[in-house]
């Protein structure tokens, strides 16, 4: 449960390898979340550690998902940085939308109609003469 006050980081991370499973000192299972923050400028490594029932029942939903790559939303508390990595426990956690799947649902909305051609010129229109073609010149 998250404190009043308490920091919490939220955002998209996705993940650089498959969840793996430890035992706490109580010998309460954790899913442990290897994570990779994208950004313009580079990116971040981050691990994010995850018990109790939820962190159960959204691995064993997921599972089959939960591979490189896949985009997680995820709420964290209790950030720390060890061994020069980002650290924090996840508060809730969700798949986020595909990226591809966004665009198909773009692709299949109906296309714009085009803009209309702009008007041909009169065919009884005078064209402006060269200079050195004009009479009395």
């Amino acid at each position: 449960m998250i404190k009043p006050g308490e920091l919490r980081a939220h955002g998209i991370l996705f993940l650089r390898a498959r969840p793996y499973f430890a035992r706490t000192s109580g010998g309460e299972q954790q899913v442990i979340l290897r994570l990779l923050e994208r950004r313009a400028t580079g990116t971040t490594n981050l691990t994010a550690i995850w018990t109790g029932p939820a962190a159960d029942s959204f691995v064993a939903q997921h599972g089959d998902t939960l591979k490189p790559g896949c985009a997680l939303e995820l709420t964290l508390t209790r950030m720390r940085v060890h061994d020069n990595e980002l650290h924090g426990v996840i508060y809730a956690a969700s798949l986020a939308p595909a990226r591809w799947e966004a665009h198909a649902a773009n692709d299949s909305a109906p296309a714009p109609a085009p803009a209309p051609a702009p008007a041909a010129p009169a065919t009884d229109s005078i064209a402006p003469q060269p200079a050195t073609a004009r009479a009395g010149a």
